[in-house]
This record gives structure tokens, C-alpha cells and sequence, in this order.
């Protein structure tokens, strides 16, 4: 069973036995069919493609992605004008592989934390420096698995998984901070954030490269993100019991 059919079910056990958030039902089937007539993202990033050719963007995807996390940290970042925390690093990195080209894995293997301010254009005051440190943590991780097990191309993890983003999903869901798997009242929650969202990612940045052009993109979940509930509470798909209200305005952090 792949870790997106272990979400699935674990999601539909837990969901009519929720505590505090439940789903407004009558909502729902409407609601679908309104985002279905809204939907017009655009879904082209142009620092997926405007960072050299095909190994080196998919390089950046996997590095950018390994480091697509730590929104608690951003209102202390060093901020882009006009651009969230997210497109803030995102851009930074681009900049950096427009100028210096895709790193070498044993570079990534040994990274600091400093090298990391100094790329995301941070400083290491604290608490940004803590989330400088995950950074580096990530791609040290990132960079031991690929030369350990795809000598050392990047290339070679994403052909690995033979055209399934499934599959590429849950290769990298085994790697460091890609990992996000929890146990919750004995269930298992694979949610495979950064993995899933790399092997998106990687199909806008190379729609030609047969590596990328996942036959399964459809079966992967929901992009799992804090946005997503914040969307569905304000537009009243999701019900949060009073009392969680008052603690997620007060700005609580809650296990």
C-alpha cells in the first residue's frame, strides 16, 4: 500500500471522530463546484525554469523543496518586498543557482547554517538562526542520500522512480526533512508535504523530460499546508469548536 492510500484511510477513519473541527457537510458538494469554476491559478513559477538546464533545475526543485517548510519562523525573516517568507527563499535560492549553477552533492553533504543565512539573504540572530539550522540539516540529508544511494545525481533519484509520482514521493518521504510521517490514536499519516509538492513541482519545471512526466500526479493528496484549513474555516467548509478559535487568534501554539 502506498503511503497516499495509507493517508486516505486513515483520514476516513479519523474524520467522523474528530473533537474540535468538524466538516459542514450541506457545504461541501456546493463548495466543490464553486472552486471548480474559480480555479485559475497559475501553476507556471518562473524560477522553476530560470535556473539553467534540466539537472540543474531539478536540483533546485529537490533543494527548495527540502527547505518548503518553517512559516512559524517567517514573520522573523528578512522579507522580499511584496513576497511571503516562502517566495522569499524560493527566490534567494534562484538567484543563487543563476550565478553559481547547481551545487555539488558533497558541498551539500557538509553545509553550514551560515552558508544558508548568507544564501536566504538572513542573518543567524536568533530564533532565525534555529531555522537557518534546519535548513542546513535538510540539505546535509538531502545530500547524503543522493550520493549514497544515486551517486550523487540528482538526475538519477527522480529517473529512479520510472515516470510515478508516487513512487518518487515516497522515495524522497524517506529522506530527512521530507519525511513528515506522524502516528495519531494508532493510525499512520503519512502527509509527504515537500515530497508531493517536489514531484509537482519538478512536472512544471521540465513538462518535456520524460523523467518528469508522472503518469500518476492524480493520485497524489491535497497539498498539505496551514493555509489549506485557514481557507476552508473562513469560507465556513471547516467548523472550529469556540474554544480553538479563541487560541488560534490569540496566536497559541498548540501540540
Amino acid at each position: 500500500m502506498s503511503h497516499q492510500e495509507t493517508l486516505r484511510r486513515s483520514v476516513s477513519d479519523i474524520a467522523p471522530h474528530t473533537r474540535w473541527v468538524r466538516l459542514n457537510e450541506e457545504k461541501l458538494e456546493p463548495y466543490l463546484a464553486e472552486v471548480g469554476q474559480r480555479d485559475r491559478q497559475i501553476s507556471f513559477d518562473p524560477t522553476l525554469t530560470d535556473v539553467g538546464d534540466a539537472e540543474t533545475r531539478i536540483a533546485f526543485v529537490l533543494m527548495r523543496d527540502a527547505t518548503n517548510f518553517g512559516s512559524g519562523w517567517h514573520p522573523h525573516l528578512k522579507k522580499r518586498p511584496g513576497l511571503s517568507g516562502a517566495r522569499t527563499t524560493g527566490t534567494a535560492l534562484a538567484e543563487f543557482f543563476q550565478k553559481k549553477g547547481a551545487p555539488e552533492v558533497a558541498w551539500l553533504q557538509n553545509i553550514e547554517a551560515a552558508t544558508c543565512a548568507e544564501i536566504f539573504g538572513q542573518t543567524m540572530t536568533p530564533p532565525v538562526g534555529d531555522l537557518m539550522n534546519h535548513f542546513a540539516d535538510a540539505w546535509r540529508q538531502l545530500g547524503n542520500a543522493v550520493a549514497a544511494q544515486f551517486d550523487g545525481l540528482f538526475g538519477n533519484l527522480v529517473a529512479n522512480a520510472n515516470g510515478s509520482a508516487v513512487a518518487l514521493s515516497n522515495m524522497l518521504g524517506e529522506i530527512g526533512h521530507f519525511r513528515d510521517i506522524y502516528d495519531y490514536r494508532g493510525r499512520s499519516f503519512p502527509f509527504l508535504k515537500r515530497a508531493q509538492l517536489a514531484c509537482y513541482d519538478l512536472s512544471l519545471s521540465l513538462p518535456e523530460d520524460s523523467r518528469c512526466r508522472f503518469n500518476d500526479l492524480s493520485d497524489l493528496t491535497i497539498f498539505v499546508d496551514n493555509l489549506v484549513p485557514h481557507v476552508l474555516k473562513v469560507d465556513g467548509v471547516l467548523i472550529f469548536e469556540s474554544g480553538l478559535n479563541g487560541r488560534i487568534d490569540a496566536g497559541e501554539l498548540i501540540p
